[in-house]
């Protein structure tokens, strides 16, 4: 684990690796593979299975007063089961 004084420069190195000046609440989409919306500086995959990631999109969209939206709504066939 790394020191409490270096994560913030991991957070910060990760963040401009992953989407740079972007906003994390941003949906990306990846070129290749079968990779989903992804969401966040860890860039956190809907469709990839991981309900973690799910969980945490869902809440993100309640706390900022937005219906939940059908797996339909998301383009390029990303998952929001």
């Amino acid at each position: 684990m790394p020191q409490e004084s270096v994560k913030p420069a991991l957070r910060a190195g990760l963040r401009m690796h992953e989407i740079g000046s972007a906003s994390p609440y941003k949906l990306f989409f990846a070129a290749k593979g079968k990779s989903g919306a992804s969401f966040g500086f860890m860039q956190g995959d809907l469709a990839a299975g991981q309900p973690d990631v799910t969980k945490t999109f869902r809440r993100a969209l309640q706390r900022a007063g937005m219906a939940e939206a059908p797996s339909t709504a998301l383009p390029r066939g990303s998952r929001f089961t």
